[in-house]
């Protein structure tokens, strides 16, 4: 294959400070467009790209002078955020397609020129087309499940506008398809279609996403307690053939004893062999039997303190000998058998524990908040966004900027329904960066709990704030947005998890 074969067939991106995206082709239109529209919209010029944004007017010959200087200023403002945007939007085209906009000063003549050569969905075929391909969207089990569910969401987004528009059933309703998914998930499918009726979108993927990263971190753990196993047995083997050697090499010297004696019986002497020998025999082969097996225990004992246990990362034990996992299982059947009193006994008896309405679903957290912690203090220091918490949480008492004693402390409950308690919560400022940008923001009404692994952005209590969180196709991370559509932050794939790119915490101390 040729150099000019592999640059042809080589996907080619444009990249800015807001993120990147492939070049416009003959192919991908609504994936451009829309991840476009994010960058037009975070540099403040896609209402000039729309047109609801114009030029200031000229002003009257009379006008004072200062309002013409002001003029002046409003307008070379203008007039630059007008090139910036034709040149983001011909800089993201291929060279094929950058000789319709030639000599285009206008962005939204350069936007409108490439909408109607190249979008489908605006041609009476487009919607029917658009609609099949999202039919035939499958899951193969390559890649995370997450990156499946926002290809789904952008042909929702692509069709809302037309003839043809998607609704979240729909895209239930194609997920939970015999043949979507892969065969991993299917008892997990099974048991969502019964729920059909009660369940939504939202549910619906955070359950698929926690069980695909579940599944991923057993695989993980199996794949290390094989290992280990191979390697105990490769240990017993040794210590078996050692014996083995040991026994032949004493037999080899017994027999070579019992030529010896031979030969003297060959020369003239006799020997009486009398019981006695025989016990001293029998009680070397006793001695060997005994050593063998120490040595075997030895063996045995030296590979268990490498076994590791996959539920708490300890060595010296398998998970169903693990006290930790034994104890928390039961408590969850002691909290599920007060849970099932009737009210009548309930309101009789009473509990010390304080009320858990602090939650979190997501299986990474379960998976690696309390195992993962004392091995990794990068991941224990970042920030992940996470749909599935209730609150912001943070695991570092000296990240806080101000920080108070709560009345009643708050239980957290996991994924794996355990339970970790806040007793106290406060204010977090964080300074995050994208590029040459930076920006200040503070998170309120943040819980303290030391046990978590990492520390949680709620992107509920985002969104209650008026805040939006943006997930950028083709796993390119995510962006998040104030109620004035200000960027706040950036953050990228990690581990499975969206990390946000933080330059540094902006404590009291």
């Amino acid at each position: 294959m040729d150099i000019n074969t592999i640059s042809v067939k080589t996907p080619q991106f444009y990249k800015c400070q807001y993120g990147r995206v492939e070049l416009l082709n003959d192919e991908n239109y609504p994936d451009w467009s829309n991840t476009l529209i994010f960058f037009l919209t975070a540099d403040k010029t896609w209402s000039i790209v729309v047109g609801t944004e114009e030029a200031p007017q000229a002003l009257p010959a009379n006008a004072s002078a200062a309002r013409h200087a002001e003029y002046r200023k409003e307008l070379l403002e203008f007039q630059a955020r007008s090139a910036r945007a034709c040149s983001m939007i011909i800089s993201s085209v291929t060279p094929s397609y950058k000789c319709f906009l030639f000599g285009k000063t206008n962005p939204k003549d350069m936007w409108d020129i490439l909408k109607n050569r190249l979008d489908s969905l605006t041609s009476n075929s487009g919607p029917f087309i658009r609609r099949d391909q999202f039919l035939n969207e499958r899951h193969t089990g390559k890649g995370p499940i997450s990156t499946f569910f926002a290809r789904l969401q952008q042909y929702q987004a692509q069709l809302a506008s037309t003839r043809l528009p998607i609704s979240d059933f729909e895209l239930m309703s194609h997920v939970l398809k015999g043949d979507t998914l892969d065969s991993r998930f299917k008892s997990t499918v099974k048991t969502l279609r019964l729920q059909l009726e009660t369940l939504t979108w939202n549910t619906l993927t955070q359950i698929l996403i926690n069980e695909d990263l579940q599944q991923a971190a057993d695989t993980v753990a199996k794949a290390n307690a094989t290992a280990l196993v191979g390697n105990s047995r490769s240990n017993k083997n040794k210590g078996r053939n050692k014996g083995k050697d040991q026994t032949n090499s004493r037999t080899n010297s017994d027999n070579r004893g019992r030529n010896q004696n031979s030969n003297s019986n060959r020369s003239g002497y006799k020997r009486n062999w009398s019981p006695s020998s025989t016990n001293d025999s029998d009680n070397d082969h006793d001695r060997r039997r005994k050593r063998s097996k120490h040595s075997n225990n030895c063996h045995s004992h030296n590979s268990s303190d490498e076994i590791i246990c996959y539920y708490c990362l300890k060595k010296g034990h398998i998970a169903p000998e693990c006290k930790t996992r034994i104890k928390a299982e039961k408590l969850q059947r002691q909290r599920q058998s007060q849970s099932s009193n009737s009210n009548a006994h309930a309101a009789n008896t009473h509990s010390d524990e304080p009320t858990v309405y602090a939650n979190i679903a997501d299986s990474t957290v379960l998976a690696c908040t309390t195992l993962l912690a004392s091995q990794d203090p990068v991941y224990r220091s970042a920030w992940h966004l996470d749909s599935g918490a209730t609150d912001h949480i943070a695991n570092d008492r000296k990240a806080f900027l101000q920080i108070r004693r709560l009345a009643t402390p708050i239980g957290i409950r996991l994924g794996d329904d355990k339970v970790i308690w806040a007793y106290e919560k406060g204010s977090v400022r964080i300074q995050t960066l994208n590029d040459s940008k930076f920006r200040d923001f503070t998170l309120t009404d943040v819980l303290y709990a030391k046990e978590l692994g990492t520390n949680l952005i709620s992107t509920r209590k985002l969104g209650l704030k008026g805040c939006k969180t943006i997930l950028n196709p083709y796993d390119q991370g995510a962006d998040i947005f104030d109620k004035n559509d200000n960027w706040l932050g950036t953050a990228d794939i990690m581990g499975g998890m969206y990390c946000l790119r933080i330059l540094k915490i902006i404590s009291s101390s």
